[in-house]
């Protein structure tokens, strides 16, 4: 299953898109970056250490930062203002940023989805397990020391595996 299309139906799951958004908004997440940590762990059945996290953060960091985020942003301003925003008007060019936006996440995605798969082989067979791991290094990447916090959020996202 391709990363794409795993990220699609993961994120339909019950719980999962408030998780999400929740990680991304609280603990500065890349969400893009915490489903290819499942995609692998779930689909390629890796175990993924902490390096793995790293590497594929500095793989996209630079999209991310530069391209993804300042989409996001005008996207979310829009919502509230500046005038003339909101309106009719610029809600047309808001569903566009967000179309935009969308695009872009995609391909974070298939930048992520085309690096090399780990070389150790899984650990355990237990893939809630392997997955479970997974959210807390990605977690402990981009939010060290905030996994209590985000318990609930950790906890909706395992349930959806």
């Amino acid at each position: 299953m391709r990363l794409w299309d795993f990220a699609l139906d993961f994120y339909r799951r019950e719980g999962v898109a408030m998780a999400c958004l929740e990680l991304q908004d609280r603990g500065n997440v890349d969400v893009n970056v915490l489903i290819h940590a499942l995609w692998r762990t779930v689909i390629r059945e890796e175990t993924l250490e902490q390096g793995d996290i790293e590497a594929a953060d500095a793989h996209v960091a630079a999209w991310r930062e530069e391209v993804v985020l300042p989409l996001r942003a005008i996207r979310r301003r829009l919502k509230s203002g500046p005038a003339p925003a909101p309106d009719k008007t610029t809600e047309k060019l808001r569903d566009r940023v967000k179309a935009a936006e969308l695009d872009a996440e995609y391909l974070e995605l298939d930048t992520l989805e085309a690096m090399p798969a780990a070389a150790s082989p899984p650990k355990t067979s237990d893939t809630r397990q392997r997955a479970g791991a997974a959210v807390l290094l990605v977690l402990e990447h981009f939010s060290p020391g905030q996994s209590e916090l985000l318990a609930h959020a950790i906890e909706n996202l395992i349930d959806a595996i």
